[in-house]
């Protein structure tokens, strides 16, 4: 094969059905001279002045749409960018560096680098994910590692403004059993008689095992809402500081939280089957210490309930 292409404002688009596990929404385009060559085991691909123009689109997962701008470098041992930027739809910036290496389109795996500052994080609902949903923002590092069977996540953050995270108790359970990532090979509606000689047809689902490591500074800016019972009211609201590390990965069925969280101010409405309700007030200096499971978790608190009486 020896196959050159010159793209002049390629809508990014039509690569969305390849990428639907992953984002949505996408807008935008992409321009730069590709070169295709060499035999079908050792396929190389080239590029100059490659470059992606208001590239939009909304990770799936955090429901947060972004818009990617600046050139990158591809060459037969992948994909490269060293002044590519990533920004939210306030305008809040992150540049990517790194890559998506493979070798002739196969063992793909990734060694990428985000710093952001202030940018959105995440925008769902408890529809989207029933093991913790909020808005959050944030400032600090990710680093995406490893082949696409194994992606890691380290994630160095401190928290923002306007950053609210619910933790619906009810559902902890379920959140280390959650597949956060799945890649699927799509099968198309209609296969050429002649092309379905050399492509096998796979309905086979392969889940990708994703590794999360994340280490918190929470500010008084997070507002932390455990929800005890949603549907009666039962919530503790919290705002404080400390330092957490979670750590999660689906597949081998871990959820863990560590830590020390200090309350500053807070407060818990208790219901009482479902008919009689109590407004407390969290006094400052309570702790919420993580020992790792939610279950072996200590809470130190103390708490007012204030009443007129005779």
């Amino acid at each position: 094969l020896n196959l050159v292409a010159s793209l002049d404002n390629l809508s990014v688009a039509y690569f969305e059905p390849f990428l639907s596990s992953v984002i949505s929404k996408s807008s935008g385009s992409l321009s730069g001279d590709l070169k295709l060559y060499g035999t079908f085991k050792e396929l190389k691909l080239i590029g100059d002045n490659c470059m992606f123009k208001d590239f939009k689109f909304t990770v799936n997962f955090t429901q947060v749409p972004y818009i990617l701008n600046g050139p990158v470098m591809v060459n037969e041992n992948g994909i490269f960018s060293k002044d590519l930027y990533i920004t939210d739809m306030r305008g809040y910036k992150g540049k990517v560096t790194g890559k998506m290496g493979y070798h002739y389109f196969r063992d793909i795996f990734f060694d990428v680098d985000i710093d952001f500052n202030d940018m959105e994080c995440l925008r769902t609902t408890l529809s989207h994910n029933d093991a913790f949903y909020g808005n959050a923002f944030g400032s600090g590092k990710l680093k995406i590692t490893g082949p696409l069977k194994k992606i890691n996540l380290d994630i160095d953050v401190i928290t923002k403004k306007n950053t609210s995270i619910h933790i619906p108790l009810s559902s902890t359970e379920n959140a280390a059993r959650t597949n956060i990532l799945t890649f699927v090979e799509h099968e198309d509606t209609y296969i050429d008689p002649y092309d379905s000689i050399l492509v096998k047809k796979s309905k086979k689902v392969t889940p990708t095992e994703l590794n999360v490591k994340m280490k918190a500074n929470v500010t008084p800016d997070a507002e932390m809402f455990i929800e005890v019972n949603k549907e009666l009211g039962d919530v503790i609201k919290a705002r404080g500081t400390g330092l957490v590390d979670l750590h999660v990965n689906p597949t081998l069925d871990i959820f863990d939280v560590y830590g020390n969280y200090i309350v500053d101010q807070g407060s818990y409405r208790f219901v009482f089957g479902g008919i009689a309700t109590k407004d407390f007030i969290l006094d400052k200096g309570g702790i919420i210490n993580f020992n790792g499971g939610i279950e072996d978790t200590n809470l130190d608190l103390k708490a007012i309930y204030r009443t007129k009486t005779s």
